[in-house]
């Protein structure tokens, strides 16, 4: 089965659009449809946000009223941009966005309930075809017009969605509530579309997906596996947290560990020692999703950047590097590392509280508690600083941070956020 991606839909209104659709990326979402609600067409101010570099695809939605709005989406970064009203209306719409920017770059989404003809009734031999009318013969035409993917709204009803999908040659994907996640069927679809877009229902849709053994697609293939060098029938592979860069563990791949990996997305290593292939997390449930896999110069060792559900060592540990053999003179550490694992800290807190733990304290009192203390810090920092006593600073520095920490959390964000934000103070 082809993997299948999970597309997540955010739309303007929401505060600081560019940091939530992040938070849908490093959620899972393979796509994000962003929509600019405003109906005078797409704003600067969305163009903008569509200039941002983001980890996976955006299609850009809203009010379309010409070949020159999609012109400015896909120059500002948009991957393809999505048809509704006016190509329900009529199909040539389609044929001639096709014909100026390609069918890769446009998406049509499907109501099937505002059809004019009942769907159901057609497909279950209760009405009459009537071309252009019935969501069936309207899919195919769109796909013949030149649409590049179809997203069907109202129907997940896997049957009729395999007739449609069989009917036509381009990606189907399917609206799907996260409450009815788990009945989500094998339809021969491309994509699930999920409308309540939080980084939150994003990860447990996906999640979900997974568990039902969907193969969920992570990456676009993009190289050739004839250019990676076996010896002796295996290749070094570094498993690296995508999200940190924390280097997690080394393993080997064989060739069919390697295109078992790219076929179904999670790490699957070639055990030496057992002469076997194994999935990482198979017995543990601690999978390692592949957002991006990379091969060195001399294409003699292989670089994957994943997604991990849990620790990647044997011992329980987070990384298999924490036997330190050399170790800086002034004892410096990472300084992301650091943040990293402290906020990994709050977050297991919060879905695992512990008795008497000041975090679950914060993060029970709310915003307006962690607020004050993160003034409090504050004001003790500067006090330390006008002391001139640089050990007591930097004891209330790392109060600070801490309580940073906390409240970036409260408030959905993580300290990537803030590193991404600071790339573009430097100079």
């Amino acid at each position: 089965m082809e993997p299948i991606a999970l597309i997540s839909r955010i739309d303007n209104r929401v505060e600081k659009p560019a940091r939530a659709i992040r938070e849908l990326c490093r959620a899972g979402a393979d796509m994000v449809i962003f929509e600019d609600l405003s109906p005078e067409g797409f704003s600067e101010e969305y163009l903008d946000c569509l200039r941002e570099a983001y980890e996976a695809p955006i299609i850009a939605a809203g009010a379309v009223h010409g070949l020159e709005d999609m012109k400015k989406a896909l120059e500002s970064g948009a991957k393809m941009v999505l048809l509704r009203d006016a190509a329900l209306l009529d199909t040539k719409w389609i044929e001639t966005a096709a014909a100026e920017f390609s069918p890769d770059r446009i998406a049509v989404e499907v109501d099937i309930r505002a059809m004019p003809e009942n769907a159901y009734h057609v497909f279950y031999g209760q009405g009459k075809l009537d071309s252009g009318k019935d969501a069936y013969e309207y899919c195919k035409n769109a796909a013949a017009k030149g649409a590049g993917m179809l997203i069907l709204r109202g129907c997940a009803d896997p049957l009729y969605v395999r007739h449609i999908t069989q009917a036509v040659s381009v990606p189907v994907c399917i609206a799907l509530d996260v409450a009815r996640i788990d009945a989500a069927g094998e339809s021969g679809v491309s994509g699930f579309l999920i409308d309540d877009a939080s980084a939150w229902n994003t990860r447990r849709a996906k999640d979900a997906l997974e568990a039902r053994g969907l193969p969920m697609r992570q990456y676009i293939l993009a190289g050739n596996i004839a250019d990676v060098q076996f010896k002796d029938g295996l290749i070094p592979a570094i498993a690296q947290d995508y999200a940190t860069g924390e280097v997690l563990m080394q393993a080997y791949m064989n060739r069919e560990a390697l295109e078992q990996t790219l076929e179904t997305g999670k790490a699957t290593y070639y055990s030496r020692s057992r002469q076997k292939l194994w999935v990482k997390g198979e017995t543990s449930g601690h999978y390692q999703y592949v957002r991006k896999l990379a091969y060195d110069c001399d294409g003699d060792s292989l670089l994957l950047q994943v997604r991990p559900l849990g620790p990647a060592c044997h011992t329980g540990a987070r990384s298999c590097f924490f036997g330190d053999l050399a170790v800086p003179l002034d004892g410096a550490q990472n300084v992301h590392s650091v943040l990293h694992d402290v906020f990994r800290v709050i977050e297991d807190r919060a879905q695992h509280p512990k008795e008497g733990s000041y975090t679950n304290y914060l993060l029970d009192k709310g915003v307006e508690k962690i607020c004050k203390k993160v003034g409090e810090e504050a004001a003790e920092s500067i006090i330390a600083a006008m002391k001139g006593d640089a050990a007591e600073l930097q004891y209330e520095t790392a109060d600070l941070l801490y309580h940073l920490l906390v409240l970036l959390f409260d408030q959905g964000l993580t300290p990537e956020d803030v590193l991404q934000a600071l790339k573009h103070r430097a100079g």
